[in-house]
């Protein structure tokens, strides 16, 4: 990503609530612009980027988001394996009466999930990309998390993992914002040009995170667990068991992100977590704990953490009391999963307070600590 750039203030010239989306056309006859959705006249960028406001905050709202991705989805499932980009046509209305075309690039991501599911995750990439907001530089990349395969089931999973992450930023903001998108994929490459439309994220990318939080993105793979910021990584791992989830580990930065301090002083790295699919909270189907454990589902918890001393536990431990209302309103007010959804996340996540609730817990953490 570019020095200087910072996603959050970006948006606007991308993502924007769409009422009716637009009408889609064939790859042959793509063009890029702006253009007037009752006219369909084509506007001039001086015209379109006028429009533009001076900021916007991509993740400062709940509002869900509308998108339409093209391209031939045939390819890209087919080609799934080959790490390669291929063009797609992102629509997005830039206010009632002004539509935006612009040709991007995708290709697919995770390795797992490129093996197991029907469509797997997108990586959108803007880099070559003629997009700006007033004073803000170019988009780059951004990770699109989507629904595993085209079943209501999956797309509950992927509302459910968007909910962990919102749960996460309710402890702390070292943590990955995400916002939630309806997303409409056309696959140029059927005949009938197959649509469909589902639940899906995008997730802050890591340096607007290290941006937003006054650090910087620590990018190696040689670090451990104990060289994590002690309030931090007690913190990371509490989180990791009350949503039952063990598909993470700092050596190796599994699904986690360090992040260091400018200060000298300051030799501990921060971490921050992301993909949450293998936990029990989310429950997919796919979903098993790590290899060794002396557990055999993901709605077993197991707590992976080093050892610290009884005071730094119960100080954390307090903060998640503390915050329990507030998460379980965050659940509760959720709109986009059935009841029987929340109903199954409350009942799990009652499970974790009340045992963090009762009486010298602190003592089952320093008991069970060390495991990694």
């Amino acid at each position: 990503m570019k020095a200087g750039f910072h996603l959050p203030v970006l948006l606007l010239a991308f993502f924007l609530f769409c009422g009716t989306c637009p009408e889609l056309i064939s790859q042959d006859s793509w063009e890029e612009g702006a253009f007037d959705k009752r006219t369909g006249a084509k506007l001039s960028d001086q015209q379109w980027k006028a429009l533009l406001p001076d900021t916007y905050d991509l993740f400062g709202n709940d509002n869900v988001l509308e998108l339409v991705i093209e391209s031939d989805f045939k390819k890209f499932i087919r080609d799934k394996d080959k790490d390669q980009y291929q063009e797609a046509l992102l629509h997005h209305p830039l206010n009632d009466t002004t539509l935006v075309k612009r040709v991007v690039r995708i290709k697919p991501r995770g390795i797992f999930r490129k093996k197991y599911c029907s469509v797997p995750p997108i990586k959108l990439n803007f880099k070559h990309t003629d997009l700006y907001v007033k004073s803000v530089q170019q988009l780059e990349k951004m990770k699109v998390v989507t629904e595993c395969r085209n079943a209501v089931s999956y797309e509950d999973y992927v509302l459910r993992e968007y909910l962990t992450y919102k749960i996460y930023q309710q402890l702390t903001n070292l943590s990955f914002k995400v916002k939630l998108i309806r997303l409409t994929t056309v696959d140029t490459g059927s005949k009938k040009k197959k649509t469909n439309s589902s639940y899906a994220f995008l997730i802050e990318e890591v340096d607007d995170l290290a941006k937003r939080i006054g650090l910087e993105y620590l990018d190696t793979e040689t670090a451990n667990s104990n060289s994590v910021v002690d309030e931090n990584m007690a913190m990371l791992s509490v989180f990791q068991y009350m949503i039952g989830n063990t598909d993470w580990s700092v050596a190796g930065a599994h699904n986690i992100k360090l992040f260091k301090d400018d200060d000298p002083a300051q030799l501990k790295a921060f971490a921050a977590p992301y993909d949450f699919d293998y936990s029990g909270l989310v429950n997919a189907p796919y979903a098993v704990p790590t290899p060794g454990l002396e557990i055999s589902k993901v709605r077993s918890r197991y707590f992976k953490s080093p050892c610290y001393d009884a005071q730094l536990f119960k100080d954390v431990i307090q903060q998640f009391i503390s915050e329990k209302n507030d998460i379980y309103a965050l659940v509760e007010g959720f709109p986009h999963l059935s009841s029987a959804s929340i109903k199954d996340i409350l009942t799990f996540l009652q499970g974790f307070y009340k045992q963090i609730e009762s009486k010298g817990v602190e003592n089952f953490f320093l008991k069970n600590c060390g495991n990694l």
